[in-house]
């Protein structure tokens, strides 16, 4: 049972429907939320189970009671609600790597990794100018590595969006944040110019337990429509994890390496599309969420070849049918359109009041669960 607006729709065996038609003669399958509260006392949320309004009832009795049983056994933590499913979608990229090194050159057998083996100093740049591929790929990362010090200077003297920084936690993540990710970035950056290891596991183990876990944190509450931004945002997550380890277990071989520093750069990318998008006078409804995809489209092949479109499409389709088996009820809330422009006023330097923003989208949503998630 979910109360996630003004009616609920639930879908009972006939059995059941009967006994509640027999003892209110008002009963219907879409009932109020006042009337769902007044049958609390008979049981009926626990016998119910939801069912999207858009969706279809259940084709049989015992497939109801499973599919009931699963989604209320399944932990939806209220910081995390979909963990089970972010989790699932990507299974299948862990679960590949166990067994596979993926890299630009494509799936190679993965040997029995050496974690506490010696790093054999490698003339990263050397090799990299030794193919016209190898130049290229150094050429793409040195320029998105200096967008990312741009971006890093930006945020220094403009003020963050309110999401980063309401609430002890989300302060925390954005300062792991910022500090990870820039270890991570520029450290496999300089490590690789100079062929340092020592920089390169600095860089690595800041990404891996810095960058990570506030990324995943703060993956919780995107902007754009979350049935596209969110799935991608936790496959680039899982990646990052993936790259960062993948340096240890090859021990700083010049493919991981290269990889690592094109995986984290990924995040940057979505700042210089979104402004070449808004530049080019596109759709703004849909502007991030094109951000998002073209960022990911062009570095995620380049660190994990031919097959990495591949993955990254069906980790967004898998996530968005776990979706909907597991947690129907929060597809309507995936559908709403958080647009980047509502705290134009903050990026400005001028201080917005979430309580104003609240009041002021509310009267002009027509779905006050809109305007919520506008309003966050």
């Amino acid at each position: 049972f979910y109360q996630i607006s003004n009616k609920c729709v639930f879908y009972l065996p006939p059995s059941r429907a009967k006994k509640c038609c027999h003892q209110n003669p008002k009963f219907n399958y879409t009932m109020t939320v006042s009337s769902i509260k007044m049958c609390r006392s008979s049981h009926l949320s626990r016998t119910a189970s939801y069912a999207d309004v858009q969706s279809s009832p259940p084709p049989s009795t015992r497939g109801l009671k499973l599919m009931g049983f699963i989604r209320s056994s399944l932990p939806k933590p209220y910081w995390w609600p979909t963990i089970c499913i972010d989790l699932l979608a990507n299974l299948h990229l862990l679960i590949v790597w166990c067994f596979f090194t993926i890299d630009s050159d494509g799936f190679k057998r993965r040997v029995r990794p050496n974690l506490f083996g010696s790093w054999h100093s490698i003339d990263y740049i050397t090799h990299a100018l030794e193919t016209e591929y190898g130049v290229l790929l150094f050429t793409v990362w040195t320029l998105q590595t200096l967008v990312t010090v741009a971006i890093v200077h930006y945020h220094m003297k403009m003020p963050h969006h309110p999401k980063f920084y309401v609430g002890k936690a989300n302060r925390v993540a954005i300062v792991c944040h910022i500090i990870g990710g820039t270890l991570a970035s520029l450290g496999s950056w300089l490590g690789f110019v100079v062929g340092n290891s020592m920089l390169i596991k600095i860089a690595s183990l800041a990404g891996l337990f810095l960058h990570v876990p506030s990324t995943f944190w703060q993956s919780r509450n995107l902007h754009g429509t979350r049935e596209i931004v969110q799935p991608t945002y936790y496959f680039m997550n899982f990646l990052l994890i993936i790259k960062y380890c993948e340096v240890w277990f090859e021990n700083g071989s010049y493919n991981s390496v290269l990889a690592m520093g094109l995986s984290v750069n990924i995040f940057a990318l979505v700042r210089v599309y979104y402004s070449f998008i808004r530049s080019a006078r596109m759709d703004i409804n849909t502007s991030y969420d094109l951000a998002v995809l073209m960022a990911g489209i062009s570095n995620v092949p380049l660190v994990m070849g031919s097959s990495a479109c591949i993955q990254f499409v069906s980790s967004i389709i898998l996530w968005n049918y776990y979706l909907n088996l597991l947690l129907p009820e929060y597809r309507s809330l995936m559908k709403v359109n958080r647009r980047m422009d509502i705290f134009q006023d903050t990026f400005l330097g001028r201080n917005v009041h979430l309580k104003e923003e609240m009041r002021k989208l509310l009267n002009t949503c027509n779905d006050r669960r809109e305007g919520v998630a506008r309003a966050t």
